[in-house]
């Protein structure tokens, strides 16, 4: 069923400090009231951001980032190796890098 209202009174309602019309969708709730015509409408509260993993070591080859459980995971970069000079020894270089940063880490 649609229902027109005419000559009504617009009250929005926001949390952050944008201008209504730069504002692409919001969240919240809209009350009609027909009586009064009046239309309201209020932005729900912003959701917590989630957080992500926190990188505890960012090299050219290597990265190792800490997950909420405390467990650390060690990712390796899209590299082709035949277009890195000496791989063996970048990646042996990368590793102590990682180990160094994660002792540093455990003493505090």
């Amino acid at each position: 069923m649609i229902k027109r209202l005419e000559n009504i009174e617009l009250t929005v309602i926001t949390n952050d400090c944008y201008e209504v019309a730069s504002l692409k969708a919001i969240a919240g709730m809209i009350t009609i009231d027909e009586k009064e015509k009046k239309v309201n409408f209020a932005q729900a509260a912003p959701r917590p951001m989630k957080l992500r993993n926190m990188k505890l070591y960012d090299g050219s080859l290597l990265s190792v980032v800490k997950k909420a459980d405390g467990s650390m995971v060690m990712h390796s970069k899209a590299v082709d190796p035949s277009t890195v000079d000496d791989f063996a020894t970048k990646m042996l270089q990368e590793a102590i890098g990682v180990q160094t940063k994660i002792n540093e880490i455990k003493k505090g």
